[in-house]
């Protein structure tokens, strides 16, 4: 038994859509990451004892995943 799908043209060119704006997406997040410098432990650490902390009253603040 074979599914049938119907869908008319608006249906489909928003399901397009969305699945290219989901592709560029993904590429500019993987764009960002291979543009970030590398920093090693050892550089890490340099900075940190440079520049301490940051201030605890930040204006804005977002963590991700990767």
């Amino acid at each position: 038994m074979e599914a049938v799908l119907n869908l008319n043209r608006d249906e489909l060119k928003k399901i397009i859509k969305e699945a290219v704006r989901e592709v560029i997406e993904e590429s500019k997040w993987d764009l960002f990451q291979e543009k970030l410098a590398h920093v090693s432990d050892r550089e890490m650490k340099d900075i940190e004892t440079h520049y301490a902390e940051p201030d605890k009253d930040v204006f804005y603040s977002e963590e991700i995943e990767i």
